[in-house]
């Protein structure tokens, strides 16, 4: 049997495109792990008391500089000042015991966020989360929004 020349090139063409579409799916994977890899590394915990210290300083005055911050915009300014919060927050190297509250506040800014379209409303469901985690965090000396 002789195989067909037109069948043998059709073929060998479509091996090509399924070999570099298996290679594409494989960098694709690659990337999108290591992307994801390099968010996660960006927020750690900890339990040292060095950390401790430092991790109360720093959200204070992240929290202190938000609370200024938020009172004084309106509309898309507080959307751009939550997420600069947001971010800053998730660079914070977070002690153990401190865990809660920091993930707590990611939430928070994130209702704040999904509440911000309606400013009608003064006591937004992402205020209320706010101000509730940082009542269980008296050490902190942050008052409420």
């Amino acid at each position: 049997m002789k195989l067909n020349s037109k069948y043998f090139w059709l073929v060998g063409i479509l091996f090509w495109f399924l070999l570099l579409f298996l290679m594409y799916l494989s960098t694709a994977k690659t990337i999108v792990k290591n992307t994801f890899n390099s968010s996660l590394s960006n927020t750690s915990v900890t339990s040292g008391k060095d950390t401790k210290g430092e991790y109360q300083r720093e959200i204070r005055e992240i929290l202190v500089d938000f609370e200024v911050s938020y009172g004084n915009a309106s509309g898309t300014a507080r959307e751009g000042i939550i997420k600069t919060v947001h971010d800053s927050i998730l660079k914070l190297t977070v002690p153990t015991e401190y865990k809660d509250l920091h993930v707590g506040l990611i939430l928070a800014l994130d209702q704040l966020v999904k509440d911000g379209s309606d400013e009608s409303n003064t006591k937004t469901q992402g205020l209320s989360m706010f101000n509730d985690i940082i009542h269980r965090y008296p050490e902190l000396n942050i008052a409420s929004l």
